[in-house]
């Protein structure tokens, strides 16, 4: 059965109370309107306007996540990674899409991240390194970001998410370059205290030497002439 586009259904439910009242009444259509509302609550077309645009939002989002199963496929350099999501796409999963249908509210995409990781893990259980799992999930985000942002209006949110991301991997690397600027430090330190030691080693070693060179030097008798 081909489904009614979303206006159509809106306007039907609009209509059935308009004509409802002008044929009825108010006193009857207040009765439609008030079994209607047993059924779906108060403010029905607002209901019944909610329910589709969820159903389109869940419509796009699945459109998303093939388009990104897709995209990851073709960009992954890791064969194995890219036959998982071949045998085992992401899209279709519920709470994969939950995450991303509510990153626009909470900007935060390490919930979805952790989600696609433990679902590769779940799927192909000890074969991914952690390393292999953490790629994987950001090039999945990558692709995602793309769809989302392209297919559900999530523009501004990606961009947002982009940024950030680009932010908190110029702090790890800034930190990392400290750690090794601190390890570098430490290193020159102990070079400098050994080749001080080392230094003072070889001062004593030619002391030694020294020392007994000459102790080992017999004494020099003068010789005496024959000639009286």
């Amino acid at each position: 059965m081909a489904k009614l586009p979303k206006t159509l259904i809106k306007l039907a439910t609009e209509l059935v109370e308009y004509y409802a009242t002008k044929a009825l009444g108010e006193g009857a259509s207040a009765i439609i309107i008030s079994n209607l509302a047993d059924l779906i609550g108060d403010n029905a077309t607002e209901k019944i306007t909610a329910f589709l645009d969820q159903g389109e939002k869940a419509d796009l989002l699945l459109s998303a996540f093939k388009e990104a199963d897709d995209c990851f496929v073709n960009e992954v350099k890791d064969q194995i990674l890219k036959e998982a999501i071949v045998s085992a796409p992401l899209a279709g999963l519920h709470n994969l899409e939950i995450l991303a249908g509510d990153l626009p509210v909470t900007l935060d995409e390490t919930s979805l991240s952790t989600a696609i990781k433990n679902q590769l893990e779940l799927d192909w259980p000890g074969r991914f390194s952690p390393q292999q799992l953490e790629y994987a999930a950001q090039t999945y985000l990558d692709c995602l970001d793309r769809s989302l942002a392209k297919k559900c209006d999530q523009l501004l949110p990606t961009i947002f998410r982009k940024i950030e991301r680009i932010e908190n991997t110029s702090r790890q690397i800034l930190d990392q370059q400290q750690g090794l600027s601190n390890r570098i430090r430490e290193v020159d330190d102990k070079l400098e205290s050994q080749n001080d030691l080392l230094l003072h080693l070889v001062g004593m070693t030619s002391g030694l030497l020294i020392s007994s060179s000459q102790q080992s030097q017999p004494d020099v008798v003068p010789l005496q002439s024959s000639h009286y």
